[in-house]
């Protein structure tokens, strides 16, 4: 093949790819999210200081539970590109998984599972967030309450 019909070749496989490469790229590029880890008990003991930014979602759940103590275990920082999953130990010796699943438009959709050590998936959950929404996933018992899971997206 002559180098002048190999440029030509050359030129044309790249045009037919380029539409592709932001799909490419935006598929390896990592989903970000914040992750915080909350006990809810009926003690009296209040609500943590650093869930002060969760002050609406956490009344919801006193009304609806009648919880009367939220104590922030873990806040972590996540990110995984998409169909890949970001894992953390929760307390109870279980596990948490998070899979980014799509990413268009400030709007990210997010696979929940929450695993026991022995594999037995304990939660199971699809939630779709805007860019700086916090959902609430969770209710598995622990010690004399329950864990949640506040998943915000970045």
């Amino acid at each position: 093949m002559s180098v002048r019909r190999r440029s030509v070749c050359l030129l044309l496989l790249g045009s037919l790819l380029s539409p592709l490469l932001p799909i490419v790229s935006s598929a390896e590029t990592p989903v970000a999210f914040q992750v915080r880890v909350i006990h809810a008990t009926k003690q009296p003991k209040g609500v943590d200081g650093r869930l002060a930014g969760l002050a609406k979602e956490i009344q919801e759940l006193q009304k609806t539970f009648g919880y009367t103590t939220f104590q922030l275990i873990e806040a972590l920082r996540g990110s995984a590109p998409l169909a890949q999953p970001w894992k953390t130990a929760i307390p109870g010796n279980r596990s948490l998984e998070i899979v980014p699943t799509a990413s268009e438009g400030g709007h990210h959709t997010f696979a929940v599972r929450f695993v026991r050590s022995n594999g037995q998936v304990l939660v199971n959950s699809q939630v779709r967030l805007k860019s700086g929404a916090t959902v609430f996933v969770g209710k598995v018992p622990h010690q004399e309450g329950d864990i949640y899971i506040a998943i915000s997206a970045d």
